[in-house]
């Protein structure tokens, strides 16, 4: 299964009534969320689209900006609706970071979040200078800070070709430990080396595995809120 793949399984199990995407490229992604009732992608350089993607809401700045400029997923309830996220932005860990940090001030507790691109199959796709082909960046730090220091239960999933990490919303009265927002992942910045188990992608889970346990999630998020 390859990225549009587990997104398409992952918008059928959500159903979510509002899309933010980081990073649009050809619209592949976007597309899928055409029966979201509001999607809205973000991309410095809409140039490549090349799919039907005119349901959405296109802002064609950098994320910083986008963010910067306070958009909004509320009600007419006064909450969020925003129930899903993926972020394919600039393939640089600190930036994944940030566009993280700041898509959960548009989110709720079950939003949903998606990183592409976290599972590099060698050392030249994890390059901070664009490659050939597949590029990953150093994405898979930012992956593993967010592990380690913000939500232990994030699903990574061996999909091709560069792996996804999902990232299940907060338990009901559960909050995302917002001092941590700053720190810039000093430890992995400071390294380009890939550890083996993310080369060999020994402890990624399958898609159907994966998906398992966001449909078990989900029915217990929808079991805690009743």
């Amino acid at each position: 299964m390859d990225r549009y793949g587990i997104l398409a399984e992952l918008h059928k199990i959500i159903k979510p009534r509002g899309y933010l995407e980081i990073g649009v490229q050809t619209g592949a992604s976007l597309q899928l969320a055409k029966d979201c009732m509001d999607a809205v992608g973000v991309d410095p350089d809409m140039s490549n689209l090349s799919y039907d993607v005119s349901f959405a809401t296109l802002v064609e700045v950098p994320s910083d900006e986008f963010f910067e400029a306070e958009p909004s997923f509320i009600g007419v309830d006064g909450g969020s609706f925003l129930d899903l996220v993926f972020i394919d932005g600039l393939h640089h860990a600190e930036q994944v970071w940030k566009d993280f940090w700041n898509a959960t001030t548009l989110g709720h507790p079950g939003t949903v979040y998606v990183f592409d691109d976290v599972l590099p199959r060698n050392q030249g796709e994890a390059s901070r200078t664009m490659c050939p082909g597949d590029w990953t960046g150093d994405v898979w730090k930012a992956a593993v800070h967010l592990q380690n220091n913000v939500r232990p239960q994030s699903l990574v999933v061996d999909t091709f070709p560069t792996g996804v990490m999902i990232m299940l919303g907060t338990p009901p009265g559960c909050l995302l430990d917002f001092s941590l927002k700053d720190e810039l992942l000093p430890q992995w910045l400071a390294t380009d080396e890939v550890p083996e188990a993310i080369l060999t992608r020994s402890a990624a889970l399958q898609p159907d595995e994966a998906l398992a346990e966001v449909l078990a999630w989900q029915a217990w998020m929808g079991s805690s809120n009743d």
